[in-house]
């Protein structure tokens, strides 16, 4: 990984109308993100159902059409582009969906699907695109023996890899992972994890995945983006999230993580109340009607994303405790250190 940026987020924002009555509303999905992807990371994206997720994945690759602010990728403005260029962009991102099934066209076969972007972006060599498709199930663990066959006859891991294979013939840079491994079964899931992480060596690749599971990202990925509510609260290297986490959702997150060790106990922490609607946030901190270490003026005043400690950034108005404690643990180690 390094620290250059390839895509770059500022003040994205998607919003979804809605007629209420005569009156017409929105659903804020995304509601202001700003943070950059780095070459050849994978940057873990997590938040209860509902929060934006898939959605900001969807506007990224622009499947959605984003409502305010800019996108940029390999220093380019994506909204600049005419729509031929556009098309040239799209070969340099492209998507693993949830369901591994539902994503893969019943009615074609497996050479098919696999060779379709091929088509669709010009590789006219009927020999080339046989070439191609063969050497990517190759890749992804699969025999090329099987291209003439349909999707329902896999099962669900072999369909994935399928849906893998699919993404990968353009060889992209950057791939959203939305939920790649969450339909799979859990021995199916580890040998689809490890199959990412070889692949993004072997092709440096850059990944957004997108996870409900903390212990599969804290596996896969480099840093951890935590999204609540159409907004990122906390973004920093998976070390920093679980080692000191900062905004108290993080840490409920990771207090909800199972432990294989019965005998091994942890505080969890319990969230009061549902999520608020997105079509109508509260005021100030999007968390406070759910947080237990809330203050005076949460409710009214919208937390600023501050950099706490070098590559760790929080979205949290009772943040400056953290930011006063860690000053202390430095200026206590520097002392004993000079003694």
């Amino acid at each position: 990984m390094t620290h250059e940026p390839l895509i770059q987020l500022n003040q994205v924002k998607k919003h979804f109308p809605f007629k209420v009555g005569f009156q017409t509303q929105f659903i804020k999905a995304v509601d202001g993100v700003t943070m950059d992807i780095y070459r050849q990371e994978a940057l873990g994206l997590v938040g209860e159902s509902g929060c934006g997720k898939s959605t900001l994945g969807r506007v990224i690759l622009s499947l959605l059409d984003k409502t305010e602010g800019q996108i940029t990728m390999n220093g380019v403005d994506l909204d600049t582009l005419k729509p031929a260029e556009m098309i040239k962009m799209r070969r340099n991102m492209q998507i693993i969906f949830q369901d591994p099934f539902a994503s893969l066209n019943p009615r074609l076969r497996v050479r098919q699907i696999i060779e379709e972007p091929l088509r669709f972006h010009g590789v006219t060599d009927k020999e080339e695109r046989i070439n191609r498709v063969n050497e990517m199930l190759v890749t992804v663990g699969l025999s090329p023996d099987i291209a003439d066959r349909y999707p329902h006859e896999f099962s669900g891991g072999q369909q994935q890899r399928i849906g893998i294979a699919r993404a990968l013939v353009l060889r992209p840079g950057f791939i959203v992972c939305d939920e790649a491994v969450s339909a799979l079964d859990v021995s199916v899931q580890a040998q689809v994890l490890n199959l990412l992480q070889q692949l993004r060596k072997d092709f440096g690749l850059t990944y957004l995945f997108i996870s409900h599971n903390l212990s599969v990202v804290k596996h896969v990925c480099d840093r951890i983006a935590v999204m609540y509510l159409g907004k990122i609260v906390e973004l920093a290297s998976k070390e920093q999230i679980f080692a000191n986490p900062v905004h108290p959702y993080t840490r409920a997150l990771i207090s909800a993580i199972p432990i294989p060790d019965p005998d091994q106990k942890r505080q969890r922490i319990l969230l009061q109340g549902d999520i608020p609607s997105p079509a109508n946030p509260p005021s100030g901190c999007r968390f406070h009607t759910r947080c237990y270490e809330c203050g005076d003026h949460c409710d009214q005043n919208e937390p600023p994303f501050v950099e706490v400690e070098p590559g760790h950034f929080v979205s949290c108005n009772q943040c400056q405790a953290f930011v006063d404690r860690l000053t202390r643990m430095k200026a206590s180690v520097s002392e004993s250190t000079f003694q």
